[in-house]
């Protein structure tokens, strides 16, 4: 292992003490040619620290990606002398705020505040307790008579959040009272002057996802899942950001960040498709407490297919749809499917073959999938898949441990697609399968040191460099022919875990014995058809 020359600092290093991620730092090198120049030590590169600080000092930190100690006008220089210097107390590793408080601060109030969203199934408690959240970010007077209980003018306020398939409950009609309406508000600040808005927000969101079972996990993705989906995308210039099943809007929210994080300006749109009016009002009420512009539309599942979409294409496609949606009418559906017509039992290619065809030239899509869908033998899925490798859709996939989900043990793979065209003659596999720490006794989170571990692999394998040895996790670039001659098989752990190389000649021996195998199928049924012939002529 290779020692960190004296006064200097890796990438990592850098994005720890500037509380950024790590695609930021590259990003930073890319497009500011001030920034500091590496020194190469091993392998690796290292920056100066003196120099990173005073690059730094005039870099301001955007209003939404302020801690909650950090004021209007700071610099990540400033935040990084900080934590460089060791302050206790301050969130170092992570913009997120939640990360500098204590669990035990944490837990009791966002309980407290679930549980006066009454009994399990009270999606209209829910929608109250968020819409208060948004109001509260909002400001003004209509958040203060939410505090004093005053249900008139509350009703009022919230109205006027009202967006287009936002669900605002009606005050007058059974609980709350005002003292109930009070009390939700009074917990409601009192987490969110320790969290901020856009923390409870999220919290409260998560414990009652967990809290509904299968049906909470319909409209919300796991926050270290984000985190790695995020990653992957590296929304690195300005452009459109769509998810085509919404959920609650959490990688809508976190993507539009990233890119701000990243280029210094939001999005040119965000856009989502939300799957019932539920998930509709809750992706509206996060990107409205996130400080986010965007447009969500709510449509069912199988008109998402049935008909031209009204969305432009994105340069940014991210997703974590429902998996194994059956009896989507894909029969029906007058669609033209570039590589096929998706089986109508499971929708699992139809959103991969839609996230293609919503890509711009030169966007990227990330797609999550049930892992068995890597290597379905379903005809029309094996057809679907050929189609996206040979078409040059398909940039690399990514196998995730099982358990990322609260109430399923099902691993997932992610897809990196892109626009027809715009992958490179080799397709990336990574077995992160490993990863992560059971965080409960049926559940698993994927942490910051997985996260950096996949941006170091796939940085390297879109810069054109090697990939790095020794990560923990399996990664190889394999051919698109090679993967022909494996049936476009795309299991990553299929290419990840051998021990020997497919060279030139093994893969001209395997060639030669498909034919010759396919040409004594011929044979055989040519057989099987004279035998059948000569027993009807005898009557048999």
């Amino acid at each position: 292992m290779t020692n960190i020359p004296d006064g200097h600092l890796s990438r990592a290093d850098i994005a720890r003490l500037a509380g950024v991620r790590r695609p930021a730092v590259s990003n930073w090198e890319r497009r500011h040619k001030d920034f500091p120049r590496p020194i190469t030590s091993g392998e690796d590169e290292y920056f100066a620290t003196d120099a990173v600080a005073a690059w730094l000092a005039h870099r301001t930190i955007p209003a939404n990606a302020l801690l909650p100690d950090e004021t209007a006008g700071t610099t990540y220089g400033e935040r990084f002398d900080k934590n460089a210097k060791g302050v206790a107390g301050h969130a170092t590793p992570s913009q997120d705020p939640i990360s500098a408080v204590a669990a035990q601060d944490v837990e009791p109030r966002i309980d407290k505040l679930v549980a006066l969203t009454g009994s399990p199934g009270s999606v209209r408690d829910l929608i109250l307790v968020l819409a208060l959240i948004c109001l509260r970010a909002r400001g003004g007077t209509g958040w203060s008579a939410a505090l004093r209980g005053d249900l008139k003018d509350t009703q009022e306020a919230l109205w006027a959040l009202d967006r287009p398939g936002l669900l605002i409950p009606d005050l007058g009609s059974g609980e709350p009272s005002p003292r109930h309406l009070a009390e939700i508000a009074d917990v409601i600040d009192e987490a969110a002057r320790r969290l901020g808005d856009s923390v409870t927000f999220r919290q409260v969101l998560e414990r009652f996802a967990e809290r509904e079972g299968r049906r909470g996990e319909q409209f919300y993705t796991p926050a270290s899942l984000v985190r790695i989906l995020v990653d992957l995308t590296a929304p690195e210039s300005p452009s459109e950001i769509y998810d085509p099943a919404c959920g609650s809007g959490d990688l809508l929210v976190a993507a539009a960040a990233r890119m701000r994080e990243l280029t210094g300006a939001w999005p040119t749109a965000v856009r989502g498709d939300a799957l019932d009016p539920l998930s509709g009002a809750l992706s509206t009420m996060s990107a409205l407490v996130h400080g986010v512009e965007a447009s969500v539309a709510t449509q069912p599942r199988e008109a998402l297919f049935d008909r031209p979409h009204p969305h432009g294409r994105a340069g940014y496609v991210i997703t974590n749809p429902p998996f194994n949606i059956g009896d989507w009418r894909a029969e029906e559906s007058a669609r033209h499917w570039t590589f096929g017509p998706p089986p109508a039992h499971n929708a699992n290619y139809a959103w991969l073959q839609h996230a293609v065809e919503m890509l711009a030239p030169g966007g990227r899509a990330t797609v999550v999938m049930p892992n068995n869908a890597s290597f379905s033998e379903n005809p029309r899925e094996r057809r679907i898949r050929a189609g996206l490798v040979e078409g040059g859709c398909v940039e690399g996939l990514v196998a995730l441990p099982p358990q990322l989900f609260p109430h399923t043990g099902v691993a997932v793979t992610v897809w990196l697609l892109t626009h027809p065209g715009g992958s490179p003659e080799d397709i990336l596999f990574v077995d992160a399968y490993a990863s992560g720490l059971m965080t409960h006794r049926t559940r698993r989170e994927l942490t910051e040191e997985d996260s950096k571990t996949l941006i170091n692999i796939i940085e390297r394998h879109r810069a054109g460099r090697p990939l790095p040895d020794h990560t923990g996790m399996g990664a190889a670039l394999i051919s698109r022919e090679e993967i022909g001659y494996q049936d476009y098989n795309l299991n990553p752990r299929r290419y990840t875990t051998r021990t020997w190389a497919w060279t030139p000649e093994i893969i001209a021996k395997i060639g030669a014995l498909r034919r010759e195998l396919n040409e004594l199928r011929r044979s055989a049924a040519e057989v099987d058809a004279k035998a059948e012939q000569e027993l009807r002529r005898l009557g048999w």
